[in-house]
């Protein structure tokens, strides 16, 4: 019995210690924006907001993973073909933006994303969507436009 005690006092205690890293969004939108990886790899302990808009990447910078706050990132205008496994082990994220980008697919890790609440994966020319996307339980806003999705895709 004590050890069952122990037991859910420790995963209460972790699951509060990680609920308390996650900033509101009117919280995020105070934060400092960081505009460049190498700007933000000086701070990364710091850095809860990256915007890598329109700077020609082909791949997500490896990095990134280093910006274990990371909450809110903005990818949108790249030529970004695929999201490597390594970027699903952010597990703050919160808002994605993902638009003009040429992903191949959207893969099924994207449900390792529990705290996504915004994803825009407008013009990404996506195919379809994958079956663990449904696990997306914090996800209030979702852009789909501009893509050649099938209605049995999503």
């Amino acid at each position: 019995m004590n050890k069952l005690y122990i037991t859910i006092t420790i995963l209460f205690f972790s699951i509060s210690v990680k609920a308390q890293n996650l900033l509101t969004s009117q919280q995020l939108d105070t934060c400092t924006v960081y505009s460049s990886i190498e700007e933000a790899l000086l701070t990364p302990k710091k850095v809860y907001v990256l915007d890598l808009s329109s700077n020609s990447l082909k791949e997500v910078p490896k990095s990134i993973m280093k910006l274990k706050k990371l909450q809110r990132l903005n990818l949108s205008n790249n030529s970004i073909t695929e999201l490597p496994k390594e970027f699903f082990k952010l597990k703050l994220i919160q808002e994605l933006n993902l638009e003009e980008n040429r992903l191949k697919a959207l893969p099924p890790k994207i449900s390792k994303f529990i705290h996504l609440k915004e994803l825009n994966l407008t013009r990404t020319k996506i195919p379809s969507i994958p079956e663990s996307f449904s696990n997306l339980n914090s996800l209030r806003e979702l852009n789909l436009s501009w893509n050649d999705l099938k209605a049995d895709s999503i």
